[in-house]
């Protein structure tokens, strides 16, 4: 039976794991690809034949030979009960091959199939044909709730306690991606004494900030003309060891971003609709929104036509890249 359904597939495989009851293929999918490591980590060692010299295969890629996994999963292994085979990044699931879509329906009982894909085309027949024979599971970046949640765990099993409000700060500081979530978790271990909580403070003290949160952060200041604020991101950046020129390529992305937002917003469409047009994170959504009020449609175009005039003077060598960006934030923010 298929077993897709968002937001409960993560704990299906987790139960199947646990309960050992686990299915013949699994497709894992999406842009969090700390998800697909852990559980490709985990299926393989729940997965794993008594004799993985023999019946355990690895295939990596668009170059694999269909013909070959094929033949391999039609071989019965060798003095254990099961083989396992796992595969990443084949593309398989953009360019169906038929002899794939075959033995996705008709796995032998002795075979386990794990893929680990950067992205799948849900139209394909490769795809189609892992709702009925396995579990397609796309992996995505949890909400805040369930970051914080997990970032609680994941201190407490440190030695530390972690309140929820020391979490979502992390979270504002270093961002979303749970790889380096993850090894910042692993920096503020180390770093607080043992059993001592693990504030806020502390992972202001020594922990990464996103790029991204401190370019919004500077766009944010010049919607409200604060000087002081927009400067401090801006050193917060150049310590960061970010260049002038990157800087001016990020701030005019973010003012384009939040022209968009603008124009969809007064089309009347839904927060939802805006993130999935602009293809802004949902997480981030509200933060565009709550931006393009300090604006008119026009302010926003001619900011960006600004920024863009800018660069174009910097690759021609009539402007010189930090001496312009500064020029540009001090007149957009009154300093």
């Amino acid at each position: 039976m298929a077993r897709n359904e968002a937001g409960s597939v993560i704990n299906r495989i987790s139960e199947d794991i646990r309960s050992g009851k686990l299915e013949h293929l699994y497709v894992l999918f999406g842009e969090e690809a700390y998800l697909k490591d852990q559980f490709k980590r985990q299926l393989t060692e729940a997965l794993m034949p008594e004799n993985p010299s023999m019946n355990f295969s690895a295939f990596s890629g668009k170059g694999v030979d269909p013909g070959e996994i094929c033949s391999l999963a039609q071989t019965l292994p060798f003095l254990a009960d099961h083989r396992l085979i796992l595969l990443e990044d084949t593309q398989f699931f953009k360019k169906a091959n038929d002899a794939m879509v075959e033995l996705i329906k008709a796995i032998p009982k002795e075979v386990y199939i794990v893929f680990s894909e950067d992205a799948v085309d849900k139209r394909s027949r490769m795809y189609k044909a892992t709702l009925t024979a396995g579990l397609a599971a796309e992996m995505t970046t949890p909400d805040d709730g369930t970051l914080r949640k997990w970032l609680v765990q994941s201190a407490k099993r440190g030695g530390h306690p972690m309140e929820p409000a020391a979490a979502q700060t992390m979270i504002e500081w270093c961002g979303r991606d749970m790889f380096l979530l993850h090894h910042e978790m692993e920096k503020l271990i180390s770093y607080v004494e043992p059993e001592q909580p693990i504030t806020a403070e502390d992972v202001r003290a020594i922990g990464t900030r996103q790029l991204k949160d401190t370019i919004f952060q500077l766009t944010s200041a010049m919607a409200v003309r604060s000087g002081p604020d927009a400067f401090a991101a801006y050193r917060e950046l150049l310590r960061l060891e970010t260049k002038p020129g990157q800087i001016l390529y990020m701030l005019r992305r973010e003012f384009k971003l939040i022209w968009l937002t603008k124009a969809l917003r007064e089309q009347g469409e839904s927060d939802r609709e805006i993130g999935r047009i602009a293809k802004i994170h949902p997480a981030f959504v509200g933060r565009y929104i709550k931006a393009q009020t300090a604006f008119t449609e026009e302010q926003l175009r001619q900011i960006t036509e600004e920024l863009a005039d800018i660069q174009a003077r910097i690759h021609t060598g009539r402007a010189k890249d930090r001496e312009a960006l500064e020029i540009f934030m001090t007149e957009h923010t009154g300093e």
